[in-house]
C-alpha cells in the first residue's frame, strides 16, 4: 500500500523583571538576566521572516553547556578544545560574525563549560565605566577561579581565586549591594558547593558562603530584582543525589533560607542542577532532578526560600534552564522547562513541559502544556524565548543525540495541551554530548539588525534577521523535516508473511514494495515558482558525520559514548577523558558544496506527481516515494531527496547549502530497538533481540534502580549457544518493531475492577544460526494495581521451530545483578523456581531477581554465577563454556556454592532443559522479573500466588484479592487467605452472587471465574466450579491470559489445581 508524505504549512501583557543595571537591548549573561526568566519582553521576532544572516565556525574548538552572551554589539563566547590546547574567550560582531578578538583562558580540555556574563561596571569608583566579561576559567587547584575581561580587547582586568575549589559551569552573576545605582560585587558557585563573591571592578574577595560541602553547584547564581538576595541550588551530582535550594544575602554572604526537598518537598528527593528562576518575591522557581533518574519536579518559592506550592514534571530536569514568560491568553505566569527527551505512550518524544505558576502556588498541578519534538531527542540546552506579532511569542531549544536540531516554537500552544515548532534545523552532527549550549533573542527592530543567536555544540554560532518579506516555510504532516524511512521486513525463510505498523507487506517471495505516499508541498504569502526533484546514492551526511564523531570522540566503546541513558555523573566522567575533535574545518568546507545531481539509487523510484510549475499559497505538490528491496540485502540504505524552490526556503541549513534536503532511509530488515514495560512501580528495558535491561538502569523498582545490569535470553543446543545479553545482536536478529499497547477498562480483551492498567509490548527476534532456525516471538507486560503486582513485570517467550529438523533446547535467561554496594548474596526457593539476590549490608529486606512459572513437563534450575571470574573476560560478554556449566545445572536445583565466597559481584541463571521441538512445534517460556521488600510480607506463596492468578492460574479461586487476602461477597477483607488462596464453597458463593446478583467481581480479572474457558463467565462455570469443590470432578482449566487467541489454544497447560507442589 501507498503511504502519503504530506508537505502541510501551519500558518505581553506582564514584564518580568530584568537587571536594572543590564542594558534592555542586551542579553549579556545566561538566560538573559540575573533572575534567569530567559525571556526578552522587548524583542519581538516574526518566525515567518527569521532567517540566517552570518554563522562564525571556530576552527578547532566546541562549545559544552557555554551560552553566547550579548552587549553593544558583541558575541562573547567561551569555547572549549577538548585538547591539550587552552580553552578560549572569544568576542564576534554582532552585525557581521566577525571575530574581534581571541584570549586563552587557564584551563584546558572540556573545563570550559561556563557561560560568560558581560556588564558595563566602574571600574575605579569614580565613574569610569567600562564594559567587562566574567567568565569561569575551569581550573582546578590555586588556579581554580573567576576571570575578568576588557570587552573592548579581551585584555585581562583580574583573576580572583576560589579557594581550590573549581568552578566550571557557573554563570556569573553581579549584584548593587549598597543601592547605589553601580555593581558593587560578581559572585559565582563552584563545585565545591560553595557561594563566593568578589568586587565586581578589582576582583578583590569579599565573601563566601558553604552552601553544602562537597555539592556541585552548576548553572546559577541568580539574584532577586533588587540584587540583594542570591539564589543557588546544590546537587550531590557524585554520591546520593540530594540537593537543596538556599537564598544568600549577597551583602554578607549569610544564609538567608534553605529548601531541603526531604524535608519541605512533598515528593521525591531531588537535586538542583538548573538555575533557579526569580519573578517575584512570592515567585521563585527551580526544576529539580529526582534522584530515581525518572522524575522531577517544580518547586514554587518565596524570597527567603520557604515553598509554597510544587507539581511534578514527571521528566527530570538536567543540565538544562527554564523560561518564564507570561501567557498572552490569559495573563499568567508560564514556567517551561526542558524534560530530557522522554517518551510517551505513543513513542512522541516531549521535549518540554508548560505549568502555570499561580495554579501550583494554590496546590494544582497548574498543566499547561507539552512540547513535542520530531525524533528522539535529548534536550539539555535552556529554553529562550521572546515576543511576536501574532501574540504567540516565539521560544527555542536545542536538542541532542540523537536528533541535533534548533526547534523554533511557539510560547504559548496555539493548539491547546500539546504544542509542536513551527520550524526546525538540523545541526551538523548528533553526537553525545555536543549540543548542549542555548540561543538568545535580540531587541533589534529594523531588517538590518541581529534578532536571534543560536550556538552549536560542534563549534558554531548562527545569526539570524528578519528577512523584508515572509519566507516559504516547509514541514511535513508531523511538523517536521524528519528523515523519511521505508522499512521493508525481510523474512527469515522467505515464506512467511510479515505486517508492522505502517505497512502489508507481501507474502515473503523475496521482493517488496514499498510505495511512500505523496509528500505535500505548501507555504504562506509565496508562489512556488520552480520545483526539481533530485537524488543522489550517498549516505545522509549528518548520519556519516554523526557516526564519524561518535567513534573518533570516545574513549571507550561507541554503544557507551551514545547511549542517552548514562548517569549525570557518568557522563562528567567521559568528557573529562574527551581525547580531541576532529579537524573540524575540513569537514565546514564540505557543507558548503552544492550539492550534485547523482544517478537515483537502483533501490529508489522518485516520482513528481505535481508535473512541477507554479503552486498557489496553501496548494500542495506531490512527490512519491518508492522503495523495493528486490536487488538488496538486508542493512540499511541512504538517499537524500533535494528540492529546490523558488523563491527559496529561507537557510535550508546550517551550513550554506541551496536545496531543502529530505534524508531518506530504507531499511531491510527491523533494525535494533530498545523500550520500555512500564507497572506501576517498575519499569524493564526491552529490545526486538533478546537482550533485557541493556542500560545499567534497565530495570527500575520503587523509584530507583533495581541493580540490572545487563540480562538476555540463552538457548543451548548440543553444538550452539546463543545469547543476547551485553548488547549482542550477532545471535538474534530483529524481527519486528516493539509494538506497544495500554489496555484501560473496560476492554474486550479483559476486565477488572482491580488492576487499572495493562501495558503489552511485543517484539519478535530470530536466531541467526542456521544450525537452531527458531523465531522467538517476546510478550512483556506490567500491571497496574497498586498492591503486589506494582513491582513485577511478566516476560513471555514463544518459540517456534521454523527450520526442517528436530531440536532439543536448554532455554533461560542470564541475569547480571548489581546491588546497592555490590556485596550481593543469593537464595532461592527451588520447590517454586523463584531465584533472588540481596545485599547483607545494605537494605537486606530488598529482593530482586526472578521466577520461571510452572510447566507441565519441565523442572527449572539454576546457578550463582561468580561475575568477576566467569564473565568479566576480555570481551566482556558470557563465556559459551561458562553458559554451558551454568545451564547444567540439575533440573529442580539451584546452586548456590559461590555464595560468600570471592568478589560479591553476582548473576544469576535460570533455566530449563529437555524441550524438544519438531518442526513447526512451539513451546512457551515464562518469567517474572521483580523487586520486593520483605519488611512486612515474606517472599512466599502469599506472594507469588497473587502474581501467577495475574496470568490466568488457579482459575476458580475468585476472591483472593491482589494483598492474597480473603474477600467476602460483599468486598469486605477478611484477612490473609489461608495457603496463599485456594477454592472453597466460599469461591462458589462468590461466582453465583456474582453471576445472579452482580456483586463483587472475581479478582483478579473477571474471567478468573471462566472455569470452563468458553470465554464467558455463567451459570455453567458455577456448576462447574460447585462440581470441583464438592465431587473433585470439573477441574477448572488454567488459560494464559495475556498471550493472543491463537496463541492461548496451542500452548494450554494443566491446572496448578492438580499439582500439590503448587496448590
Amino acid at each position: 500500500m501507498k503511504r502519503k508524505f504530506i508537505w502541510l504549512f501551519l500558518t505581553v501583557v506582564a514584564m518580568l523583571a530584568t537587571a536594572s543595571l543590564a542594558m534592555a537591548t542586551s542579553w549579556s549573561t545566561g538566560q538573559m538576566n540575573f533572575q534567569r526568566t530567559g525571556f526578552n519582553p522587548t524583542s519581538s521576532v516574526d518566525q515567518m521572516k527569521l532567517t540566517k544572516h552570518w554563522t562564525y565556525m571556530h576552527p578547532s574548538h566546541a562549545l559544552l553547556w557555554s551560552e553566547p552572551v550579548e552587549l553593544n554589539g558583541r558575541v562573547f563566547v567561551h569555547w572549549t578544545s577538548f585538547t591539550a590546547a587552552f580553552n578560549l574567550l572569544e568576542a564576534l560582531d554582532v552585525n557581521t560574525g566577525a571575530l574581534l578578538w581571541s584570549t586563552p583562558l587557564a584551563a584546558t580540555g572540556t573545563a570550559g563549560r561556563g557561560t560568560p556574563t558581560a556588564a558595563t561596571v566602574d571600574t575605579t569608583g569614580a565613574g569610569d565605566y567600562a564594559d567587562l566579561v566574567y567568565v569561569a576559567n575551569g581550573a582546578s587547584g590555586g588556579a581554580a577561579g573567576l576571570d575578568c575581561y576588557r570587552a573592548a580587547d579581551g585584555t585581562p582586568k583580574f583573576s580572583a581565586p576560589s579557594g581550590g575549589q573549581r568552578m566550571r559551569y557557573t554563570r556569573p552573576a553581579l549584584a548593587d549591594t549598597n543601592s547605589d545605582g553601580k555593581y558593587d560585587i560578581v559572585m559565582a558557585g563552584t563545585e565545591g558547593g560553595r557561594l563566593y563573591a568578589w568586587s565586581a571592578s578589582t576582583g578583590a574577595f569579599a565573601w563566601f558562603a558553604t552552601l553544602d560541602a562537597g555539592y556541585y553547584t552548576l548553572f546559577g547564581p541568580s539574584t532577586s530584582s533588587d540584587g540583594k538576595v542570591a539564589y543557588l541550588g546544590t546537587w550531590a551530582i557524585l554520591t546520593t543525589g540530594h540537593g537543596r535550594v538556599h537564598a544568600v544575602n549577597t551583602t554578607t554572604g549569610a544564609i538567608i533560607g534553605s529548601f531541603d526537598p526531604l524535608i519541605d518537598g512533598i515528593y521525591e528527593d531531588e537535586g538542583y542542577p538548573a538555575a533557579v528562576v526569580y519573578i517575584d518575591d512570592n515567585t521563585v522557581c527551580v526544576a529539580g532532578y529526582g534522584v530515581n533518574g525518572t522524575d522531577g519536579r517544580y518547586t514554587i518559592l518565596d524570597r527567603n526560600a520557604v515553598k509554597l506550592g510544587q507539581g511534578s514534571i514527571n521528566n527530570r530536569a538536567v543540565f538544562s534552564s527554564g523560561v518564564v514568560y507570561p501567557d498572552p491568553l490569559t495573563g499568567d505566569t508560564i514556567f517551561v522547562v526542558p524534560t530530557e527527551g522522554a517518551v510517551n505512550f505513543f513513542g512522541v518524544p516531549i521535549v518540554a513541559r508548560a505549568r502555570n505558576i499561580p495554579t501550583m502556588r494554590g496546590g494544582g498541578s497548574g498543566f499547561r502544556y507539552n512540547l513535542f519534538a520530531c525524533n528522539m531527542a535529548l534536550p539539555e540546552s535552556p529554553i529562550t524565548a521572546a515576543t511576536s506579532p501574532d501574540g504567540f511569542g516565539i521560544a527555542a531549544i536545542n536538542t541532542d543525540d540523537p536528533d541535533a536540531k534548533l526547534y523554533i516554537f511557539p510560547a504559548h500552544s496555539p493548539y491547546g495541551t500539546t504544542n509542536f515548532d513551527w520550524w526546525n534545523k538540523a545541526y551538523l552532527a548528533s553526537a553525545g554530548f555536543l549540543q548542549r549550549s542555548g540561543s538568545l533573542w535580540l531587541d533589534g527592530s529594523s531588517a538590518d539588525q541581529i534578532k536571534f543567536i543560536t550556538s552549536e555544540g560542534y563549534g558554531a554560532v548562527h545569526a539570524f534577521k528578519e528577512s523584508s518579506t515572509p519566507r516559504a516555510r516547509w514541514v511535513d504532516e508531523s511538523f517536521c523535516y524528519a528523515m523519511v524511512s521505508l522499512n521493508v521486513p525481510f523474512p527469515f525463510n522467505g515464506s512467511r508473511a510479515d505486517t508492522i505498523t505502517w505497512y502489508n507487506i507481501g507474502n515473503g517471495a523475496g521482493s517488496y514494495t514499498v510505495s511512500g505516499t505523496p509528500y505535500s508541498a505548501s507555504l504562506n504569502n509565496q508562489n512556488i515558482t520552480r520545483m526539481e526533484v533530485r537524488a543522489r546514492n550517498t549516505s545522509s551526511r549528518r548520519e556519516q558525520l554523526s557516526l564519524k564523531l561518535a567513534d573518533e570522540l570516545t574513549v571507550t566503546d561507541k554503544a557507551l559514548f551514545m547511549h542517552k541513558q548514562l548517569k549525570p555523573h557518568e557522563e562528567l566522567a567521559l568528557m573529562d577523558n574527551f581525547p580531541e575533535l576532529p579537524a573540524k574545518s575540513a569537514f565546514f568546507t564540505k557543507q558548503r558544496e552544492t550539492a550534485t545531481t547523482a544517478a537515483i539509487p537502483v533501490w529508489l523510484t522518485i516520482n513528481d506527481l505535481t508535473g512541477g510549475g507554479p503552486i498557489a499559497p496553501g496548494g500542495s505538490a506531490d512527490i512519491e516515494l518508492i522503495a523495493s528491496s528486490a536487488t538488496l540485502a538486508k542493512g540499511t540504505y541512504y538517499a537524500d531527496l533535494h528540492m529546490t524552490v523558488a523563491p527559496n526556503e529561507p537557510d535550508p541549513d546550517f551550513y550554506g547549502g541551496t536545496d531543502l534536503i529530505l534524508p531518506i532511509e530504507l531499511i531491510v530488515g527491523f533494525v535494533p530497538e530498545v523500550g520500555l514495560c512500564d507497572a506501576s512501580d517498575a519499569q524493564l528495558e526491552i529490545t526486538n533481540y533478546g537482550e533485557i535491561a541493556p542500560s545499567e538502569d534497565g530495570f527500575q523498582w520503587a523509584g530507583a534502580s533495581g541493580g540490572l545490569f545487563g540480562a538476555g535470553i540463552v538457548v543451548i543446543t548440543s553444538d550452539t549457544v546463543l545469547e543476547a545479553a551485553y548488547d549482542n545482536m550477532g545471535h538474534f536478529l530483529p524481527e519486528n518493531n516493539i509494538l506497544s499497547s495500554v489496555v484501560t477498562q473496560p476492554d474486550t480483551f479483559f476486565t477488572s475492577d482491580y488492576v487499572s492498567e495493562v501495558h503489552v509490548c511485543s517484539t519478535s527476534f530470530s536466531s541467526a544460526a542456521a544450525t537452531v532456525p527458531l523465531m522467538v516471538r517476546q510478550y512483556t507486560i506490567g500491571l497496574f494495581d497498586g498492591a503486589f503486582c506494582d513491582s513485577m513485570i511478566i516476560m513471555k517467550y514463544v518459540l517456534e521451530n521454523i527450520g526442517a529438523v528436530t531440536c532439543t533446547l536448554q532455554v533461560g535467561l542470564f541475569m547480571d545483578w548489581d546491588l546497592h554496594s555490590g556485596a550481593n548474596l543469593g537464595a532461592a526457593d527451588a520447590a517454586h523456581w523463584l531465584f533472588w539476590l540481596y545485599d547483607p549490608s545494605t537494605d537486606p529486606q530488598d529482593k530482586v531477581g526472578i521466577m520461571r512459572k510452572p510447566s507441565d513437563d519441565l523442572l527449572a534450575g539454576g546457578f550463582l554465577v561468580d561475575n568477576p571470574t566467569s564473565i568479566y573476560g576480555p570481551t566482556l560478554k558470557p563465556d559459551p563454556d561458562s553458559l554451558r556449566k551454568w545451564f547444567n545445572t540439575p533440573a529442580g536445583t539451584f546452586d548456590l556454592s559461590n555464595n560468600g565466597l570471592g568478589p560479591n559481584d553476582r548473576s544469576i541463571t535460570i533455566n530449563t532443559s529437555g524441550i524438544v521441538l519438531a518442526p513447526g512445534e512451539k513451546h512457551l517460556e515464562e518469567y517474572i522479573i521483580f523487586g520486593w521488600d520483605t519488611t512486612d510480607v515474606p517472599l512466599d506463596k502469599t506472594v507469588w500466588k497473587v502474581w501467577l492468578r495475574q496470568e490466568g492460574f488457579y482459575r476458580g479461586d475468585v476472591n483472593t484479592d491482589n494483598r492474597g487476602h480473603e474477600r467476602s461477597t460483599a468486598g469486605v477483607d477478611l484477612g490473609p487467605a489461608a495457603n496463599g488462596g485456594g477454592i472453597n464453597i466460599v469461591d462458589v458463593v462468590y461466582l453465583v452472587n456474582y453471576v445472579l446478583n452482580g456483586t463483587s467481581k472475581p479478582w483478579p480479572f473477571n474471567d478468573q471465574g471462566d472455569i470452563n474457558c468458553d470465554g464467558k463467565v455463567t451459570l455453567a462455570d458455577v456448576i462447574s466450579l460447585a462440581n470441583y469443590v464438592f465431587k473433585g470432578t470439573n477441574v477448572p482449566v488454567d488459560k494464559n491470559r495475556f498471550l493472543p487467541a491463537d496463541l492461548q489454544a496451542q500452548l494450554s497447560r494443566s491446572s496448578l489445581w492438580q499439582n500439590a507442589n503448587w496448590r
